[in-house]
């Protein structure tokens, strides 16, 4: 018996028909997400490492971040700092740029927030020279490039979607409102 019953499945990953989306990026909703997401970042540093090209190593030293609310600007930020702590272990790369992209069909990041708590995390971001476009969407991904909403083509091989959650399709089931 009880009094009182909490359904708590969690939620999933909203993911968009976008082309390309579900085979090249990465997601980042839970801690295998996480561990995997870690390991595909320092897998680009070596492969910068061994790059012979320029376009190949500034390629692989571009990460694309969709989804400006918490997951993505924490994931950009934590990231970046994963990188920067890396590169001691990859002396040929630390003169290297990096390119750190965060795009969101929001007139702004972190909209879950007072608009001045965002605007200055924003202004944080951008004096670590990352990129925010808002108000931008992903038009599409493939192996080696991500397309946005405004013409840019980024070449990289790392887009990490966190645009959104959506609940279990399991509550379905139980016929509740």
């Amino acid at each position: 018996r009880y009094r009182e019953l909490v359904v708590a499945l969690g939620s999933i990953s909203r993911a968009l028909p976008i082309p390309g989306l579900a085979e090249h990026a990465l997601g980042f909703k839970n801690l295998a997400d996480a561990i995997f997401l870690r390991n595909h970042v320092l897998q680009r540093l070596e492969a910068a490492d061994a790059a012979t090209i320029e376009a190949h190593r500034r390629a692989e030293l571009t990460f694309v971040l969709v989804g400006a609310g918490y997951a993505g600007v924490e994931a950009l930020a934590e990231l970046s700092d994963l990188v920067r702590d890396a590169l001691r272990h990859y002396p040929s790369l630390r003169g290297e740029p990096q390119r750190w992209v965060l795009v969101d069909a929001a007139p702004k990041i972190l909209p879950e927030i007072p608009s001045r708590l965002g605007e200055y995390a924003a202004r944080q971001l951008t004096k670590r020279g990352m990129e925010i476009h808002v108000g931008t969407t992903l038009e599409s991904v493939e192996a080696d490039a991500a397309t946005l909403s405004n013409g840019d083509r980024i070449p990289t091989h790392t887009v990490v979607w966190t645009a959104g959650v959506k609940a279990n399709p399991v509550l379905s089931q139980f016929g509740l409102p």
